[in-house]
């Protein structure tokens, strides 16, 4: 998992997203499907190794290197108005 060892791999997503995980050593694959979750990370526990990849779907995403560290100022901070309700759901598959 070499690609994972600086971090998480992040990508922005629109919609509804599916992404799978599987390997030409086992039949066995997992499926991680999500609406309205603006980002999905990747990530495992480089420079440990471990028999897992992680797929999370995020709905915001920490501080980079040159933000602040203002909870306003976050990318992907989600903001609601009074009484507003953000609906996000996801759904895994193991097989």
């Amino acid at each position: 998992m070499n690609y994972l060892k600086t971090d998480a791999l992040i990508y922005e997503t629109k919609g509804l997203n599916s992404f799978t995980i599987c390997s030409d050593k086992s039949p066995h694959l997992v499926s991680v499907s999500f609406k309205n979750f603006p980002y999905v990370g990747f990530w495992s526990t480089y420079p440990q190794e471990s028999p897992f990849v992680c797929i999370e779907p995020w709905a915001g995403l920490a501080d980079t290197f040159d933000t602040s560290g203002e909870l306003s100022e976050k990318l992907g901070i989600q903001k609601l108005a009074a009484n507003d309700i953000f609906h996000a759901k996801y759904a895994i598959v193991v097989k």
